[in-house]
């Protein structure tokens, strides 16, 4: 059956979480030390992992203190000057889900060669993972299919429960989201399969900011490798400052909403409806307005907790997209578990 794979391990994901909790938790005074250690934080990866570095890493610079920033992982060995200052201390986590990532292990040894203490948070022992000063095996992420789905929320929640160290609140907000999964996956899926049905979707723009941005980079991902068909992501509001031209019948603009930006999100979801595109907002709560589709969670989670619960709905919709266009989203073209450079080793 097309798809088994991949719709089975967006389903399974909050008895996931939880494990990446225990997983995480297990870790908690090695992570601490490394960070009382640095006064800077770099996240870097490829694809999917560097998603995770772009939602996290405001993150943990909130709940820190400390300036975190995602970096691409071929950036930090092309151009480390440009990416790891010198006479600072910094910590360098590198993420990928096979540990094996050229781009990425290179990384690691860039950092390394630059004095920077570095963290692997992968899903495998692995190549990065034994290099690493430090290491994370999120064993539980480990995915059958090529595309990724669990693994990219277990990763975030992984860095999520690494800022939450020092805060109860934040901690008992991530807490709470194995439970939460289980009772809005469901209808957050069935939701994403009726979009995914929706021969009149063409093309697609995922919006976001702050800790949503690097989530709107991975839903624009989903959307590529699985079906193939146009699809965008930028900082919410700055989607109006021309990539709005492209919105017509045949658009779906997904608005990922914050706190923080909640009454400019709600001028930016009307002004949006105005030019004949679809439109799907997903937030905490109602935001005024009318819009095509709507995903309200009423989990009364903050900004900073609730991203994993806004992936699911994106990953179905693809994976749904994707059969119907007769392909398979475990098997998508072109493409492998994970990329390797030879030119590079």
């Amino acid at each position: 059956m097309k798809g088994k794979d991949t719709l089975r391990e967006i389903r399974d994901q909050p008895g996931i979480w939880a494990e990446v909790i225990a997983t995480t938790a297990s870790l908690e005074a090695e992570l601490d030390r490394a960070l009382t250690r640095v006064d800077g934080i770099i996240l870097t990866g490829c694809g999917s992992a560097l998603n995770v570095a772009f939602a996290a890493a405001p993150i943990l610079q909130r709940f820190t203190g400390i300036d975190a920033r995602a970096i691409p992982a071929a950036d930090m060995f092309q151009i480390p000057e440009a990416c790891i200052p010198r006479n600072r201390k910094t910590l360098v986590v590198t993420i990928s889900r096979s540990g094996e990532t050229t781009e990425t292990v290179l990384a690691r040894r860039a950092a390394s060669e630059r004095s920077c203490t570095t963290l692997s948070l992968t899903c495998f022992e692995s190549t990065m993972s034994r290099e690493a000063d430090i290491s994370v095996v999120l064993a539980c992420c480990q995915e059958k299919s090529v595309c990724t789905t669990h693994s990219v929320t277990g990763m975030l929640l992984a860095l999520q429960w690494m800022a939450a160290i020092h805060d109860k609140n934040f901690r008992a907000e991530l807490e709470r989201l194995p439970e939460l999964g289980e009772k809005l996956i469901p209808p957050s899926t069935a939701l994403g399969e009726m979009l995914g049905n929706d021969d009149l979707i063409e093309k697609y723009a995922f919006i976001g900011s702050g800790p949503f941005y690097g989530i709107a980079r991975e839903c624009q991902l989903k959307i590529k490798e699985m079906t193939l068909l146009p699809s965008d992501s930028y900082p919410l509001m700055d989607y109006r400052h021309g990539p709005k031209s492209n919105i017509d019948v045949h658009m779906l603009i997904s608005m990922l909403c914050s706190d923080s930006g909640r009454l400019w999100e709600r001028e930016c979801a009307d002004d949006l409806m105005r030019y004949g595109g679809q439109l799907l907002v997903i937030s905490n709560s109602p935001v005024l307005g009318k819009h095509t589709s709507e995903c309200y969670l009423h989990c009364n989670l903050s900004e900073y907790a609730r991203g994993p619960l806004y992936l699911p709905i994106v990953q179905s919709m693809a994976a749904t997209k994707a059969l119907r266009l007769g392909m398979d989203p475990d098997n998508p073209k072109n493409l492998s578990y994970w990329v390797e450079t030879k030119v590079l080793q």
